[in-house]
């Protein structure tokens, strides 16, 4: 079922909540943020409406707050109905997107997917019968709010420890599992805003542990200032499985020397400190493909191909 448009969505929320096709008075504000948050989908607004039906005011508040952290364990059960029938391919590149591709290039998308063995015209046919993400305009791949929840709900179901989960997005999670050092094999992505860390240091071997690394997107939101690195005493990196890398202010003077030109779909170090890439380059003419206009400070001494 598609999603409601905003007018039949606060009815069909009113029958379940208040018994009627409008809000109580002094509901209209709660009941304009459930809104916001159910996106217009049906079950969403059956199972909150039920949910806070005869409520008081403080419980539809708590609840408002938790709904921004949390899926609700109802719509989540439902929803990973579809998620359970899929194949191994198909679930992973729900979870990239869930975790990682919002607002990416659906190109970008194809070819990531593509490069990690996963089949992406077939699994993103799949995933889009079956609603679980939808192909927007502009040529971009956009998730419904409710449904990237799912993802991020069921990766965080993976493990207690952040360093155990095969995605991390979260700034507080990625902090304390680089901080630490408690990376782990399991863990095939990681996106980072740094606008919302502090600098802190890295052990040289914290990229090495995490040997299926496919993803790694060390960004700002920030337009203040803040996109310097804030990592220090970093050394060259293990990323023998990227095929994916973005890092804002990358800190070293050359690229990692075991990232693979033939693997990559996207590079971009903007406002970065490079002055060579490779020692020696054996796929030139990939390279050139791949390197993006983003890297406008970098005037590199790209060697000769072998």
């Amino acid at each position: 079922m598609e999603a409601l448009e905003y007018h039949h969505a606060l009815e069909l929320f009113s029958r379940h909540a208040f018994k009627q096709n409008h809000p109580d008075v002094g509901y209209e504000k709660f009941s304009s943020k459930v809104m916001k948050y159910a996106q217009g989908v049906p079950l969403a607004l059956k199972v909150l409406g039920c949910f806070l039906y005869e409520r008081e005011k403080e419980v539809w508040e708590s609840a408002i707050n938790k709904l921004q952290r949390i899926l609700h364990p109802s719509i989540l059960e439902v929803l990973k109905i579809s998620y359970d029938s899929l194949d191994d391919k198909e679930k992973n590149i729900f979870l990239d997107v869930a975790c990682f591709s919002q607002g990416e290039d659906v190109n970008v998308v194809m070819k990531f997917h593509n490069a990690s063995g996963f089949y992406p015209e077939i699994g993103i046919s799949v995933l889009v019968d079956k609603s679980l993400i939808a192909i927007g305009s502009y040529n971009k791949i956009r998730m419904h709010d409710l449904v990237q929840e799912l993802g991020r709900e069921i990766v965080r179901q993976e493990s207690i420890n952040p360093g155990n989960r095969s995605r991390l997005w979260h700034h507080e999670d990625i902090h304390e599992v680089l901080t630490y050092n408690t990376g782990t094999e399991k863990i095939e992505g990681i996106s980072l805003d740094m606008s919302k860390v502090k600098e802190f240091p890295l052990n040289p071997n914290t990229f090495t542990k995490m040997p299926k690394l496919r993803f790694l997107k060390f960004y700002s939101s920030s337009f203040n200032g803040e996109n310097k690195c804030k990592m220090s005493y970093l050394q060259d990196p293990g990323f023998a499985e990227v095929k994916y890398l973005h890092w804002h202010g990358y800190p070293l003077k050359s690229l990692p020397s075991n990232l693979s030109a033939e693997k990559l779909v996207l590079l971009e170090v903007p406002d970065n400190d490079i002055e060579q890439l490779w020692n020696c380059v054996k796929h030139y003419s990939t390279l050139n493909q791949i390197i993006h206009a983003a890297c406008h400070k970098l005037i590199a001494k790209i060697p000769n191909p072998t």
